[in-house]
């Protein structure tokens, strides 16, 4: 398709036409009730990681890996300690991070051990491709997936602080996703391309022999 350019004198007589600068005031006037949920979710996170680090005086021996999102029985972090590194495990018998105390627990232990590596695998299920398909049967299924979407949202933004965190202090993060997961087309995570790489490793030989 082609679309003829106005001429100056017709947008003379019309005030719809925005200047240089005004498409910003104009994409902010649009209400993102989501957007600034977890806008507040990533604020408030933030500040509680940096009320923990000015209080992290006592340091505890530097680990390889802190796993977060884990089972008890994550492969991850045993095969760093059979290769003779410090792997730490941080899943929900450690504590609940969608809850501030368990978030808590997690941000001083990685202030504590300063780690070299943060492997983080939030819930996948809201945004896996089963989860994309089945909230196209009914609306029923599409206001309960995207309830928890929502609901799930703090793990996306405590990734996302954790992530900046290992950034500022020259550590490695690693954010773990299924190839199918549309988690990474939240806009809100835009950012993680400036300091992240996408890797695709077979995740399901990892620790099996060459």
């Amino acid at each position: 398709h082609s679309f003829p350019t106005r001429r100056s004198s017709d947008l003379e007589e019309c005030n719809w036409a925005l200047t240089a600068g005004e498409i910003d005031d104009f994409t902010d006037s649009q209400n993102n009730e989501e957007r600034k949920y977890f806008n507040s979710l990533v604020n408030l996170m933030e500040r509680e990681l940096s009320q923990i680090e000015k209080k992290s005086t006592l340091k505890g021996p530097k680990v390889n890996l802190i796993e977060v999102f884990c089972s008890d029985q994550s492969t991850l972090t045993e095969q760093v300690n059979q290769l003779g590194g410090k792997a730490l495990r941080f899943g929900l018998n450690q504590g609940d991070l969608q809850q501030s105390e368990g978030r808590k627990r997690l941000l001083e232990a990685i202030c504590r051990h300063r780690p070299e590596h943060v492997w983080v695998s939030p819930t996948c299920k809201p945004w896996s491709k089963w989860s994309n398909l089945n909230q196209q049967k009914s609306l029923e299924l599409w206001d309960r997936i995207h309830a928890e979407r929502r609901d799930m949202l703090s793990q996306v933004a405590l990734c996302l602080v954790v992530c900046r965190y290992q950034h500022r202090c020259s550590r490695h993060a690693h954010w773990e996703q299924p190839k199918g997961s549309l988690m990474f087309m939240l806009p809100y995570l835009h950012e993680l391309s400036r300091y992240m790489v996408d890797a695709r490793p077979d995740m399901c030989t990892a620790g099996g022999p060459p």
